[in-house]
């Protein structure tokens, strides 16, 4: 295998448990409204044991790439976009903390809400580690996942705009236990706002390496 092959293949390792933390949110939160505060509890700790792997992996990227022959530039943009990928497992990580320390008291119809939003942002993932092997592959490819992660992001505002409305339209419950849902809400949300920056990185990195 050779040395781009190599970083290729340990990218794909990190984005892999970088989808893993999203994944056991995404549990955290339906044992959660399961009412299953233990296992919500122990899921969350998947996510923490799940983010640590992740940060080891991004720092194998880092020794890897200063080992190598690229020009400092090239491997400046990829330890920053290994950064910014990594960034999603320990949002997904704030959030689970958030979750199972905070416990915030939510309605019915929010779950309903954060699984559509969970759902696609865990189909993100899957383009964006599909992106960053297209880098070292072929660019079109690469730029047609972006195009994808886009899509699904534009998806997950709708779905957030609606349902902060119908949170703060809600008249059952009061103002500060609102914005104490809204908290988690936003935990959960920027992790798509992140995986779309990261995959928003590409471009321009590609665009210098054909300068």
């Amino acid at each position: 295998m050779g040395k781009k092959e190599k970083l290729k293949d340990i990218f794909t390792r990190h984005g892999n448990e970088v989808k893993t933390t999203v994944e056991h949110l995404s549990k955290t939160i339906n044992l959660y409204f399961d009412n299953d505060y233990k296992g919500s509890h122990n899921r969350a700790y998947e996510i923490h044991l799940a983010e640590s792997r992740a940060d080891k992996i991004r720092r194998n990227i880092i020794e890897k790439i200063k080992k190598s022959r690229m020009i400092p530039a090239d491997q400046d943009d990829l330890i920053s976009y290994a950064a910014k990928q990594d960034n999603i497992a320990d949002r997904a990580e704030s959030a689970g903390d958030f979750l199972i320390t905070q416990q915030p008291d939510m309605p019915d119809f929010v779950y309903e809400y954060l699984c559509n939003i969970i759902d696609i942002t865990i189909r993100m993932t899957v383009p964006l580690s599909e992106a960053i092997e297209y880098y070292f592959t072929d660019f079109s490819l690469m730029h047609n996942k972006i195009k994808t992660i886009n899509t699904l992001e534009e998806d997950i505002d709708d779905i957030h705009m609606k349902l902060v409305k119908k949170l703060f339209d809600f008249k059952d419950i009061k103002l500060d236990r609102k914005i104490h849902i809204n908290k988690f809400i936003s935990h959960v949300v920027v992790i798509s706002d992140i995986i779309e920056n990261a995959a928003d990185m590409l471009d321009p990195m590609v665009a210098k390496k054909k300068i």
